[in-house]
């Protein structure tokens, strides 16, 4: 779902087709290049392809990943090192086991 809004906020589009081209054909058709050129900040998701027309649309906009996207990845990526540190730990505890058995 693509969502614009202005300020205040105010919702001005919504759709649930993701593709870049009604993505841009929306805004260039709405909106003159005097008025996209003024947008100065765009938050949005860490779709890489929307990154690509958002330079496209609005030129001088500064793109801003969303906090919940951000957190997500880090929370993915913290849980990756956990898991990898378990198994680890379990193989350190199992050949210490294991090598007490040979002892005896």
């Amino acid at each position: 779902m693509i969502l614009a809004a202005t300020y205040p906020v105010a919702a001005i589009f919504m759709t649930n087709k993701r593709f870049n081209r009604t993505i841009k054909n929306f805004f260039i058709a709405h909106y003159s290049l005097a008025e996209r050129t003024r947008v100065q900040t765009v938050t949005m998701d860490m779709n890489a392809a929307y990154q690509t027309i958002i330079h496209e649309v609005f030129p001088k906009a500064q793109v801003v990943i969303d906090r919940f996207h951000i957190i997500q990845l880090a929370a993915r990526a913290l849980d990756q090192v956990r898991v990898q540190a378990l198994k680890q730990l379990r193989w350190i505890q199992f050949a210490v086991v294991a090598g007490q058995r040979l002892l005896f």
